[in-house]
Parts: structure tokens; C-alpha cells; sequence
């Protein structure tokens, strides 16, 4: 999130609360002069008028983006203060009417205001940035409540409403060069009519997180009326309207700052103890309060109540509520929350206060009234505990993983002509003989590590007691392969996936996870200081080797924590935390965050992020005795890499990790993690081409890919210009993955020395890696990005029309460089 944007939307809340305070008072003492203060409670009524303008607000915020919408209204709302100016001051009807639009007025600006906010915010900001702009709105309720309080008398009641008129068509103008193109996914002119960017009122009506903000929001209203309703009972003692309303706005004033104390507050106490600290702070205060209020009634008393309840709410309750809406589905809360903000809090709570009062008032009487909200208070609190709750939930929900439907992706696979078996989640057979003999390979010493990975694999479709008690055996056995114990607790946590009710040793586990934990920082020192000493080549490739393997304990830490949690929303958070998705990511670290217990989310922040944090660590050893460290690294890339950079160089024929720079060159090949390039790199076999030999030719399918160490190679097109081949360039690279012709003759044009890897082997290696296959994807796509570019600009035929040429012109561009 940039920092001018919120200090903008900071900026703006603060004006907007700001026009909000300055006619509070107003619309309060307009009221009492008409009602007086026995019958003030009757206007709460007139807010079920509210209620019924969210209905067609609603129907047209569906077809008015909202970069238009918010600054269309709030132009609109300045406006109408005009026209009350004009016929102000009214009578009892004017007095009324302008009391429901004032919650008309504040309910949908701010929820306007704060639906944008959570467009451009994610939850981990949002507990940054929202008690700083909801202070800011303390700020602007201050200012507004002194501007009611000392200038009416100089400039008039009256006046104040041109003043607000003006503020707000400020805000009208700002909010479109605030919001910019961020508030929408899509350009003004695109629609979404995807099913699943759409939300049924069902669908909103049965969100568990929109109804315990509902059922907390009229919570909220009750208890904030009965207050409202003993401080403005307690201030209509005082005189006439205009002695009324410079008292509610000179409290105003010296109680609005206030808010800016208790936001100081909730930032450290949302780091620390999450939204729970936000949730619970004012209906706990309020509990205290009203007790209060209940032994010594009056003026003071009532004062304090109120002053409590406009310190929490516009700071920690607004807040709160604001990071709640957070993690629910964006078609849910564009609908629910102007429901809940508008029509359900500033009308039908408020309709609903005004009948609990007059019941309460004839029932306990009018000066008994803080008891019932002492009884309110404490339901409110018990809300606030399960909101917090849902909150978890939602979040763990957004992030849990998508389940994949075996039948039907059999079903895919059969209608594209693929023959593939697609196991059922049933239970299968865990025949004792057939465990045993996969744990004997998987023991055996002697025997291939492809054979012990295999075994693994084979104990996970096994599955069955036997075979979870052997993987994770494996997974902590110290003894084998660090290759083979990540496999084995990989295939445990896929296994815990299927079969969640099987019986998991979970000290054994937590054992596990502590060794990966440690071998992470461990990685994490030395890398930091490999990366500040680096001085060239191989110690960029060590540093890249550290991370890689640092990123593999990362992985198998949070498939320790997805046999013990739930593997779904387990996998999930790692997903979000190792990729791209900032927002995604967020979400993730503050499902962790809200989720565990502090020590543990200190434990585990060191690996919740993409990759090991460097800068942060500092050299804390000597380059020497780390480099020495790592060359008895049980990772065997690890240690071979520390061992290169400590001597260097090698000897003919070239060594694996020289082959490794070379494929570092080779673009599909970029995105690679190198301990996979050097898997590559012993597959390939070194070759020499003399002058004039053909490579390959254009018309038969190319069976292996090469990279020139030494010498040139030349693409030939009959009638196009071809450009020369040279060292660390390589041909057929995209050729080997599917079985067309490459199109092109490719002619050695002086002796050369080749890298050569076959379609066979390349296929092998990834049937055993499959994570593999994601990195060649991303790096054959931003070829194909490359090639489609030159499409573009050099005028390449359409491949739809002349699919030979471009098959051949793509494969001569690919002998190339980007």
C-alpha cells in the first residue's frame, strides 16, 4: 500500500467525519427543541426511513461504478445541506426530517468511504492504516464539534450547514484522484457476469461473518442509544436550544480528541494481540460505564458513559468492524455492507432502540434505564468473542486450497485422449507384505536414491497405518537421504490429507518440524554471509543454492504443520506466502497471526516470507569458517557448490556446476532452481559436432535439445536470414517437449563441443520432479511472451494461417537471445 494513499484517505475520512460532528448537534438540538427531551426518544423512529433508501441506493450502486458513485453522492448530499439552509429553521417536521437524513448522510458516506478503503487495503495494512484514518475521523469530529460549539454563536446555526455543504463537495471532488483505477479489478467499461463475482441476498443473509457483524451492529446500536438517550435526558435540563447546543458541542469538542488516545493504543495492541484487542475494548468499557451510570445518575455520570462510548467507537469498535470485512468475498461486502452500515445501523437498529426504550422506560422507568444496557453490554461482548472467531475462519476459509475432484478429472483426461489412472479416495490396499517390501528399498543403503524416492511414493498410495507409522519413520530418521526424509513427510501430509482421522505421532512430527526450522536459520546466517562477502560467479551460485535449499526446509516445515492442522488451509497459507499475490500473502500471515499464539507465530516468522531476508540478519561469522560448514552440508548440492566456490575451477570434461552456468543461460531453463539444473546437468552428455554436420533438420522431430559450449551453429530457412549460433545459446530447447517437427535445419558451421540432452531423459527427470515442470513452464512462457511480441512487431505470419513458417520462424528466433 503506497503511504501517500493513505495519507489521503486519512485526509479525506477526517472530512468527512469533520461535516458529520459539525451537524450532530445540530440535528440533536432541532429535535429537543421540538420533542423536548422526555419525547426524544420518539425520532429514533423517523430512522427506519433510512432503511428504506439503502433498497434503491443498492440497485443503483450495482450499476454505477463506484469511482463515479462516491463522489456523485457525496456531490448530491451537499446539495440537499443547500436546500436545508434555505428552509431552515423549520418546525417539528423539518427537525425530524433533517434527523433522518443525517444518519442518511453519515451512514452511507462513511460506508462508502471505507468500501474503497478495503479495495486498496489488505488485513495486515488494515490493522496499520485504519486506526490511523479512524483517529483522523476523531480529529475531524473534534474540529466539527468545535466549529458547532464556538462559531454558531458568531456565524449561526444556520450558517454551519453551508460550511458542511462545502466540506463534503471537497470530499465529492478528492475521492476520484484518491481511488484512481484501484477501487476496480477491471476498466469502468468491462462488467463482471461471472456467477462467482455475483453474491444472492442468500448468500449474504447466511454469511456467518455478515451475521455476527449484524447481530453485533444493533448491539451496538441499543447500548449506544440507551447512553445517547441518559445524556441527551441529562442535558435538556439546561435551557433552550441554543444553550443546549452549544453545551453537546463544546463536549464534543473537549471529548473528541479523545479517540486519538485510544488509537495511539490500538496499534500496538492489535501487533500484539491481534483484533481481538479492538473487538473487546469497548463493550468491556461500556459494561464498566453503565454501571456507572446505574449507581450515581446525572449529569456526570451520563457525561462519562457517553464520553466512554464516542472514545471506543469511533476509534477501537470502527476499527474492528472495518478489518472484520476483510476477509469476506468482495461480491458479499459490496452488498452487506451498506445494509449493515446504513440501513441496518443508522435505520432499523435505531427503529428498534426507540421500542426497547419506550418498553424499558414503562417497564423500569426512565432513570433505571442504565441496567439493561449493563445486561446489553455483556451479550455484546460475547458477540465480540465469536466475531473474532468467524474472522479466523473466514480467513482460513479464503486461503484453504481447492479440493481436487478425482472423477471428474479422470473424465478430462479421457476425452483428450490420455490414458492415466486417477486413484478414488477410498480406502485401498495395505497389504503388510507390500509395505514391508517398500520399506525395505526405501532402507536400503546400497540401493538407487531414485528407487528410495519411488518407495516413498509407492507408501503413499499404499496409505493405512503401516504405511503413515513408515513415512514417518523416514521423515525423521536422520540416517537417510535429506532428500528422501522431505519426500517421506511430503507423502505423510498428502496421506494426513486423505485420511485426516488416522493416527499421527504428533511429538514425532513437532520433532520434525523444529530440525527443518533450524536448518533454515542455520541456512539463513550462512547465506547472509555468502551474499555480503560474494565476489563473483560461484558465489552467487552458492547464494542461490543456500536459498533453494532454505526454501526446501520452508516447504517441509509447513508439511510438518499440515499433519498436525488442517492440510488444506495449511497448504494454502504456503501457497499465498511463497507467491506473488501481495494481497494473498497478507491474508495468509494474518490467519497465522490471529490463529497462534505469539511465541509461535515468533518462532515461525522467520520462514513466512518467499525467501530468507538477508539484509535483516548481518554477518555474524566468518566467511571461512561458513564456506567450511557448508562443504559437510548434509544437502549434497549445497556442499558441492561451497566446495566449488572454496577452490573453484575444473577439469575436461566439464564439471556439473560449470554445466550449470551454462543451462543458466538458456532461457527456458532461467527460472530453474539450480539444484534441478544440476540434476540436468548430469543427464547431459558431452558432444562434438565437426563442420558441415547436420544437427538437426527441419522436417523430423528433434530428439534432443543442445547448448554450445564451444563453436557456432546456424539455423537454415530457405529464403530468410538466419543469425549464427554461438557458446551458451542453445537449439531445441522447446522442441523436446512435444513431438512436431522442429522446422528448422540447424548446421554445425565450425567444430563444436555441445551440451546434449534427449526428450527421453528430460521426461524421466520430470516424472521424478515434477515441481520441475512448473519452473520449465514459466520459463517456456516468457519465451512464448518473447515470440508473440515479435509477432507483433516484425509482421510473423499468423500461426492459424501458416502454421509451418512459424513453427520454423519461432524456432529460429529461439537460437537466439532475448
Amino acid at each position: 500500500m503506497i503511504r501517500s494513499r493513505v495519507v489521503a484517505l486519512t485526509a479525506l475520512y477526517m472530512l468527512v467525519v469533520c461535516a458529520v460532528g459539525m451537524l450532530h448537534p445540530v440535528r440533536n438540538a432541532l429535535v429537543l427543541g421540538a420533542l423536548g427531551g422526555q419525547g426524544f426518544y420518539k425520532v429514533y423512529v423517523a430512522s427506519a426511513l433510512v432503511a428504506l433508501a439503502v433498497v434503491p441506493f443498492g440497485r443503483l450502486a450495482a450499476h454505477v461504478p463506484q469511482q463515479r458513485l462516491t463522489p456523485a453522492v457525496a456531490a448530491v448530499f451537499a446539495a440537499n445541506l443547500l436546500v436545508f439552509r434555505a428552509f431552515f429553521p423549520g418546525g417539528m417536521v423539518f427537525g425530524i426530517l433533517f434527523y433522518a437524513w443525517h444518519d442518511l448522510f453519515a451512514g452511507i458516506l462513511v460506508s462508502q468511504f471505507f468500501l474503497a478503503a478495503n479495495t486498496l487495503l489488505d488485513p495486515r495494512s488494515a490493522k496499520t492504516a485504519f486506526p490511523v484514518i479512524v483517529a483522523a475521523g476523531s480529529v475531524g469530529a473534534a474540529v466539527g464539534g468545535a466549529v458547532t460549539g464556538f462559531l454558531s454563536p458568531m456565524i449561526g446555526v444556520a450558517n454551519l450547514l453551508v460550511v458542511a455543504a462545502v466540506l463534503t463537495a471537497v470530499f465529492a471532488a478528492a475521492m476520484p484522484l484518491v481511488l484512481g483505477n484501484g477501487a476496480s479489478e477491471v476498466r469502468p467499461n468491462v462488467r463482471i457476469v461471472s456467477r462467482e463475482n455475483q453474491a444472492s441476498l442468500r448468500e449474504v443473509l447466511g454469511n456467518r461473518q455478515v451475521q455476527l457483524i449484524a447481530a453485533t451492529v444493533v448491539l451496538t446500536v441499543l447500548v449506544k442509544q440507551l447512553v445517547d438517550y441518559q445524556f441527551n435526558l441529562a442535558t435538556a435540563t439546561l435551557g433552550d436550544r441554543d444553550a443546549i447546543s452549544a453545551f453537546q458541542g463544546k463536549f464534543a469538542a473537549a471529548t473528541q480528541w479523545l479517540p486519538l488516545i485510544a488509537a495511539a493504543a490500538i496499534r500496538p495492541a492489535l501487533a500484539r494481540w491481534g483484533i481481538g484487542a479492538a473487538l473487546l475494548m469497548l463493550p468491556a468499557s461500556m459494561v464498566a460505564a453503565n454501571l456507572f451510570v446505574g449507581l450515581r445518575a446525572g449529569l456526570g455520570p451520563a457525561s462519562f458513559a457517553k464520553g466512554t462510548e464516542t472514545t471506543l467507537r469511533y476509534s477501537a469498535e470502527r476499527t474492528g468492524r472495518e478489518i472484520l470485512y476483510m476477509p469476506v468475498s468482495d461480491a458479499i461486502r459490496v452488498k452487506a455492507k451498506p445494509w449493515i452500515d446504513v440501513g441496518l445501523e443508522s435505520g432499523l437498529a435505531k427503529a428498534l432502540s426507540a421500542g426497547v426504550i419506550f418498553v424499558l422506560i414503562a417497564a423500569v422507568g426512565a432513570s433505571r434505564l442504565a441496567w439493561p444496557a449493563v445486561a446489553l453490554s455483556v451479550l455484546w461482548l460475547g458477540a465480540a468473542i465469536a466475531e473474532r472467531r468467524a474472522y479466523v475462519q473466514a480467513l482460513a476459509s479464503g486461503l484453504r486450497a481447492p479440493e481436487l475432484e478425482p472423477a471428474l478429472l479422470a473424465a478430462i483426461l479421457r476425452d483428450t485422449g490420455e490414458e492415466v489412472v486417477v486413484k478414488q479416495r477410498a480406502p485401498v490396499s495395505d497389504s503388510e507384505a507390500e509395505v514391508l517390501a517398500l520399506v525395505s528399498t526405501l532402507r536400503d543403503a546400497s540401493g538407487d536414491l531414485s528407487a528410495r524416492r519411488h518407495a516413498v511414493h509407492g507408501l503413499r498410495e499404499v496409505g493405512g497405518p503401516d504405511a503413515i507409522a513408515a513415512l514417518l519413520g523416514a521423515a525423521a530418521d536422520g540416517a537417510l537421504e535429506l532428500a528422501v526424509r522431505t519426500d517421506a513427510l511430503r507423502a505423510l501430509r498428502r496421506l494426513h490429507d486423505d485420511h485426516p482421522d488416522a493416527n499421527v505421532a504428533i511429538p514425532v512430527v513437532q520433532e520434525i518440524v523444529t530440525e527443518h526450522l533450524g536448518a533454515a536459520e542455520r541456512y539463513a546466517a550462512a547465506g547472509a554471509v555468502v551474499t555480503a562477502t560474494a565476489s563473483g560467479d560461484r558465489d552467487q551460485l552458492l547464494g542461490r543454492s543456500i536459498t533453494e535449499a532454505w526454501q526446501t526446509r520452508q516447504a517441509a516445515v509447513f508439511d510438518g504443520i499440515g499433519v498436525i492442522h488442517e492440510p488444506r488451509v495449511v497448504d494454502g497459507c504456503y501457497r499465498a506466502i511463497t507467491g506473488s499475490d501481495e494481497r494473498r500473502r497478507a491474508e495468509a500471515l494474518e490467519l497465522i497471526e490471529e490463529s497462534a499464539s505469539r511465541p509461535v507465530v515468533r518462532r515461525f516468522e522467520p520462514i513466512l516470507r518467499a525467501a530468507p531476508d538477508y539484509d535483516s540478519l548481518g554477518v555474524s561469522r566468518g566467511r571461512g569458517d561458513v564456506i567450511a560448514t557448508l562443504r559437510r552440508d548434509e544437502d549434497p548440492w549445497v556442499a558441492q557448490c561451497a566446495a566449488y566456490a572454496d577452490t573453484g575451477g575444473g577439469a575436461e570434461p566439464m564439471e556439473v556446476i560449470e554445466r550449470v552456468f551454462l543451462l543458466q543461460r538458456v532461457e527456458v531453463f532461467s527460472g530453474t532452481p539450480s539444484h534441478h539444473l544440476a540434476r540436468i546437468a548430469i543427464l547431459a552428455k558431452e558432444v562434438e559436432a565437426d563442420a558441415g554436420a547436420m544437427l538437426l533438420r527441419g522436417t523430423e522431430k528433434a530428439d534432443a535439445m543442445y547448448v554450445v559450449i564451444d563453436g557456432e551453429l546456424r539455423g537454415e530457412w530457405p529464403g530468410r536470414a538466419t543469425r549464427p549460433v554461438g557458446p551458451g545459446e542453445a537449439v531445441g530447447a522447446l522442441a523436446i517437449l512435444d513431438d512436431a517437427p522442429i522446422g528448422l535445419d540447424v548446421r554445425v558451421v565450425r567444430k563444436s563441443r555441445l551440451l546434449r540432452l534427449t526428450r527421453r531423459d528430460l521426461r524421466d527427470l520430470l516424472h521424478d520432479h515434477p515441481d520441475l515442470a512448473v519452473s520449465l513452464l514459466r520459463g517456456t512462457a516468457a519465451r512464448l511472451r518473447w515470440l508473440v511480441e515479435l509477432a507483433v512487431h516484425d509482421g510473423i505470419p499468423d500461426p492459424h494461417s501458416v502454421r509451418a513458417p512459424i513453427a520454423d520462424q519461432s524456432l529460429e528466433q529461439q537460437a537466439g537471445p532475448r
